[in-house]
């Protein structure tokens, strides 16, 4: 709950593009109420934005099935892009959303992936350095050919051909 908590304060500072709509549903499928109470708690900061603020319970546990639902949830508004970040990441600025769109509208790329350094609650692990190799910085937008869902923007057309893209 407290990096939900870290990750949505960040995210009620966000600039917004112009003619621009940013909508935050977090998929809850922990099942103890926590993250309805981190919800709850923000209501009055995302009451001062233009930001739609929303939570959906999933019964089915599992990473799958939050991402699944929130793929579905997508569909079902008007929105051109989803943008895909862990509860164990936040934003390094207040330009974040501003940046992946504008990197999407240079290269009308389908997936725009940018690096990030997740914080885990228990300072002790590491594995995303180690495994996930997520500490390099770039700033160019040149080709990947692995990326993760922790921090990704991907395009509406994408989810409409595969409406339940992820799997076990």
């Amino acid at each position: 709950p407290q990096g939900l908590q870290n990750l949505l304060e960040g995210l009620a500072t966000q600039s917004i593009p112009e003619n621009s709509m940013l909508s935050i549903c977090v998929i809850d499928n922990d099942c103890s109420g926590e993250n309805s109470n981190v919800i709850n708690n923000l209501k009055e900061i995302y009451a001062k934005t233009s930001i739609d603020l929303f939570l959906v319970t999933e019964e089915k546990r599992g990473i799958v099935a939050a991402r699944n639902r929130g793929v579905a949830e997508f569909l079902s508004r008007k929105q051109d892009f989803l943008l895909f970040i862990d509860d164990d990441e936040w934003p390094a600025n207040d330009e974040w959303v501003t940046q992946m769109i504008a990197a999407q509208e240079k290269t009308d790329a389908d997936f725009i992936y940018s690096d990030v350094l997740s914080h885990p609650e228990v300072p002790k692990i590491n594995w995303t350095k180690k495994v996930m190799g997520r500490q390099k910085k770039r700033e160019d937008l040149s080709q990947i050919k692995k990326f993760y869902t922790g921090n990704l923007l991907v395009r509406r057309n994408v989810f409409e051909a595969y409406p339940e893209p992820f799997d076990e």
